[in-house]
C-alpha cells in the first residue's frame, strides 16, 4: 500500500469521524426544520377572521323563491380562505393547483390555508397551515372545496365545535347534492362570492350533547347521528325521549337522527323520507326494528331528541357522527340531539330561479323513475 493510499485513508477517517458525523446530522436537521417553516407556513401569521353579515333575501323571486336563504355580503374584503381537497385523485390535484395559482394572480392579497399535509405535497405554492385546529377556527374567512359530497362532510368535521364559515363547493365527486356549481365556473363563481354577490342556504346541524367524559360537547352533525349494534349479535336497547317524555323503547340494529340535509343518506337507505333542506327538523329513523309497527317520525326544529342506554340492552352500540366512530355507550348514558339556531353550515347556492334540490332527487336519486324493460 503507497503512502498516498495510506495518508488518504487517515484523512476520509478523520472528515467522516463519528464527532463529525453528528455535527453534520444536527445542522441538516436544522436546516430541514428552518426550510419546514418556511415552505409550510403557520395561520397564526395571518389576520383574524372576517365575520361574515347575513342578511334577508330582499327578492327571493331571484333565487326560485328558496325559503332560509341568506344573501352574503363581507363587512370587510375576505382575506384567508381555506382549500379542502378530496386526497388521492389527480383530477382534483390538478384544478386545485390551477385555483391556488388563479387565487395568487388575481387576488394576491388572500392568503391559502390548507390542511397539513396537503402544504406539505405543494411546498412551492406558498400555502398556510395549523398545528393546531383552534388557530384555523381563528383565521380562515371562507372555505373552498373540491370534490365530492364527503369532501364537505370532512369539512364540516374539522368545525365540528364552533360556527363554521360559509362554504363554496365545487362537484369533482361521485355524488352531487351538495355541489351547486362546477369547476369549470370556477372563477366566476369565486368572483361573486369574493363580491358578496352571492347567497348561502344555512343547512342545519344537529347539536350533540352527553355527561360521558368520553364524548366533548357540544358536537356538531351535518348529515346524521347513529347509535348501531356494532359487531354485536344482540340486538340494541334504547329508551327514546321527546323534550323529555318517554316515547318508547327501540329494540333494532340501530337508531339514527338526522338533519334534511342527511335525509338523503344513511337515513333513507334505512327507509326514512326525503326532507327538503330549508325544512330545519330532527328525523328520528330506526334501522331494522323489531317492530314493523315502528316508523320513521319528523319533528320541529324546536324539539330534544334524547337517546339512552337501556340497562336490557346486551351490546354496547357505537355512536358515530357523519360516519366517523364516536364513541361507544355505556348503560344509562345519554344522549340529547338539538337544533341551535345559527350554527348551520352556510353553503353558497347558485344565483338562478331553479331549485337545484328538486334537480338532484330526479337526477342523482333518480327518484321515481320508472324501471325500463328490455325489449
Amino acid at each position: 500500500m503507497s503512502h498516498f493510499t495510506i495518508a488518504l485513508r487517515r484523512n476520509f477517517t478523520k472528515l467522516f469521524s463519528r464527532k463529525t458525523f453528528f455535527s453534520f446530522y444536527n445542522d441538516y436537521s436544522l436546516i430541514r426544520r428552518n426550510l419546514s417553516q418556511v415552505v409550510n407556513r403557520s395561520v397564526t401569521l395571518l389576520p383574524n377572521r372576517v365575520a361574515p353579515i347575513y342578511k334577508d333575501c330582499t327578492i327571493p323571486e331571484s333565487i326560485g323563491r328558496k325559503v332560509n336563504c341568506k344573501h352574503l355580503q363581507w363587512s370587510s374584503p375576505i382575506k384567508n380562505v381555506l382549500i379542502i381537497k378530496k386526497p388521492f385523485d389527480q383530477q382534483v390535484s390538478s384544478a386545485f393547483a390551477e385555483l391556488v395559482n388563479f387565487i395568487h394572480m388575481a387576488y394576491p392579497e388572500i392568503s391559502v390555508i390548507v390542511e397539513p399535509n396537503v402544504a406539505q405535497e405543494y411546498p412551492h405554492l406558498h400555502l398556510f397551515t395549523w398545528n393546531d385546529i383552534k388557530e384555523l377556527h381563528a383565521k380562515a374567512d371562507a372555505i373552498i372545496t373540491l370534490g365530492g359530497d364527503g369532501t364537505i362532510l370532512h369539512t364540516a368535521s374539522l368545525y365540528a365545535q364552533t360556527n363554521i364559515p360559509p362554504v363554496l363547493s365545487f362537484s369533482m365527486g361521485t355524488l352531487g347534492f351538495l355541489l351547486p356549481f362546477s369547476f369549470s365556473s370556477f372563477q366566476k363563481a369565486f368572483s361573486q362570492f369574493y363580491d358578496s354577490k352571492s347567497y348561502v342556504l344555512r343547512r342545519m346541524r344537529l347539536c350533540l350533547r352527553s355527561s360521558s367524559r368520553n364524548i366533548k360537547s357540544p358536537y356538531y352533525a351535518m348529515n346524521e347521528l347513529h347509535v348501531h349494534r356494532g359487531l354485536s349479535p344482540h340486538m340494541s336497547v334504547l329508551e327514546v325521549y321527546v323534550n323529555d317524555e318517554f316515547l318508547t323503547e327501540a329494540i333494532s340494529d340501530g337508531l339514527i337522527v338526522a338533519t334534511p340535509t342527511g335525509s338523503t343518506a344513511y337515513s333513507l337507505s334505512a327507509g326514512g323520507p326525503i326532507v327538503h333542506p330549508s325544512i330545519n327538523s330532527l328525523l328520528l329513523t330506526p334501522i331494522c326494528p323489531n317492530s314493523l309497527s315502528f316508523r320513521p317520525a319528523l319533528f320541529p326544529e324546536s324539539f330534544s331528541i334524547t337517546i339512552k342506554m337501556s340497562r336490557k340492552s346486551r351490546t354496547r352500540p357505537q355512536l358515530s357522527v357523519d360516519g366517523k366512530p364516536l364513541a361507544l355507550l355505556e348503560v344509562g348514558q345519554c344522549i340529547e340531539v338539538t337544533h341551535e339556531k345559527n350554527t348551520g353550515i352556510p353553503c353558497v347556492i347558485r344565483n338562478y330561479d331553479g331549485d337545484d334540490w328538486v334537480n338532484d332527487i330526479n337526477n342523482l336519486l333518480r327518484w321515481n323513475h320508472p324501471f325500463h324493460r328490455k325489449q
